[in-house]
């Protein structure tokens, strides 16, 4: 469906060696390539989170056309990262009660919570 795109690395190289040689040795279709790759990943995932993925694309590339150099821009957006892992509706708040709901659903039905259930060895051959 999306032939157009370009795969994320081509025959035989190793990612980093990749994109960081193409960055360096013609930045404009490292933009190119880049937009390609990243547009071939939104297109891959389920359309549920597609619309998502776009706006989240978008404050990324705000964020790097506005920072002063790399190293600026991989700081906002570690900081970023940081910020949806740690906001009020993150993930790791979900996480925290995803854990408290499956503790009410393990006490509820009397099961051993996650953790405390018995390994059954297996022999190894």
């Amino acid at each position: 469906m999306y032939s157009h795109v370009a795969t994320y690395v081509p025959d035989g190289l190793k990612f980093f060696e990749y994109w960081s040689g193409l960055a360096a040795k013609d930045p404009e279709q490292f933009e190119i390539e880049r937009k390609k790759a990243v547009e071939k990943a939104i297109f891959r995932s389920s359309e549920r989170i597609q619309k998502r993925l776009w706006r989240m694309q978008w404050h990324i590339d705000t964020l790097r056309a506005r920072a002063r150099n790399p190293l600026v821009f991989g700081v906002r957006l570690n900081q970023m990262m940081w910020e949806s892992i740690c906001a009020e509706r993150g993930f790791l708040n979900a996480h925290i009660h995803f854990l408290e709901w499956n503790t009410a659903f393990f006490e509820r039905y009397n099961l051993p919570p996650p953790g405390k259930t018995r390994v059954l060895p297996f022999k190894r051959k």
